[in-house]
């Protein structure tokens, strides 16, 4: 009996054995394997232009990937490393649409190699950390098409001097070489290697967005635009040089680690009371009144615009209950004062100066 069950069990594994050549060859012959386990390469077909894609919707073209989105239309997924000049396709002779409509997220983080990005006008939005990280690309340009532009995209682009805008955007706009809204009161972006000797921000920025100034090693003292509300995470982050902020009592909320790893004197001024020193007590960094702002040829706290301003009022108003009459002498004098005490500025905008 011990012989007979020996012969079954051998027949039953020689069973299974046959069963699994069959669904091998099986696989092999019908169901194209090959695809699932080897991705096949994207290739391109010069006969009518057109690109196939690999099983995942993503093409290569010249060391850039573009993925195909459910709309049909493309956006760039990532870049290789060895790339240094980029010019992304406007279309992409894949499907029936085939338009290059947006720049995903992080998809150019890490390029490092990459000095230049070309921008189609197809192309509508720019996702964020896009461009995180290429540090050799010197400039870029925003076509008039861009509607959205994420957060922090320009990380680490330790050698980018100037983000322009075409003009025809209604979206942004450049102001030297900076990014701000269409109006001037968001400031999106800033090179970190403009090579002017100051840092100048309008009095209209209303708010700093995320990253803006992150990294930005030769900042050492810093004048917030007197109506700025909001104050991005990270703005200032390894500002390692950092050592003076002027925050303006009009500043309502500060983003987290907005000045992590800045100096380790770093000193804030503001108003007392204002949510500049709440924040500054809740972070344990050092609080001292406006002020005590240490005025150089360069920086001046707002505030202390604001103060003369109010007191010239006040002079002004007592004048004029004491006397019903003001000479031409008072008026050339209140002039005369206010020229002296008002900041320089190279147009009516008045600005605040960040010091490098």
């Amino acid at each position: 009996m011990s012989n007979d069950k020996q012969k079954r069990k051998l027949i039953i594994l020689i069973a299974v054995i046959l069963v699994i050549i069959n669904l091998i060859v099986f696989g092999i012959l019908f169901l194209d394997l090959s695809k699932y386990i080897w991705p096949e390469e994207p290739t391109e077909i010069p006969e009518d232009g057109s690109y196939k894609l690999s099983a995942d919707g993503t093409v290569n073209i010249d060391g850039v990937i573009y993925k195909l989105k459910e709309d049909n239309n493309f956006m760039v997924l990532s870049c290789e490393n060895t790339v240094t000049s980029v010019d992304i396709l406007d279309r992409i002779n894949a499907t029936d649409e085939g338009t290059v409509n947006e720049i995903g997220e992080s998809a150019f983080k890490d390029c490092t190699q990459v000095t230049q990005i070309n921008i189609p006008s197809t192309v509508t939005k720019i996702n964020s950390y896009a461009f995180n990280n290429c540090k050799n690309l010197t400039t870029i340009t925003i076509p008039y098409s861009i509607t959205e532009i994420g957060e922090s995209c320009f990380i680490d682009c330790t050698s980018l001097t100037s983000i322009k805008v075409h003009v025809s955007n209604p979206n942004f706009s450049e102001q030297n070489g900076v990014l701000y809204d269409i109006e001037g009161k968001i400031l999106y972006a800033y090179p970190y290697k403009k090579t002017d000797e100051s840092y100048m921000l309008s009095d209209f920025v209303e708010s700093i967005e995320n990253s803006v100034f992150r990294g930005f090693e030769n900042l050492r003292s810093v004048a917030l635009p007197k109506n700025l509300t909001n104050l991005g995470e990270s703005a200032f982050e390894n500002c390692i040089n950092l050592e003076n902020v002027y925050i303006p009592a009009s500043v309502e909320t500060i983003g987290e680690n907005a000045f992590e790893n800045c100096n380790i004197n770093l000193v804030i001024y503001g108003e007392e009371g204002s949510y500049a020193q709440t924040y500054a007590t809740e972070n344990g960094i050092t609080f001292k009144s406006a002020s005590e702002w240490p005025i150089t040829t360069n920086t001046e706290p707002t505030q202390n615009d604001n103060d003369t301003e109010e007191n010239e009022t006040e002079e002004n108003d007592n004048n004029e209950e004491n006397n019903n009459t003001v000479n031409e002498n008072t008026v050339d004098n209140n002039i005369t004062e206010n020229v002296t005490e008002q900041p320089e500025s190279s147009d009516n905008t008045t600005r605040n100066v960040i010091e490098i």
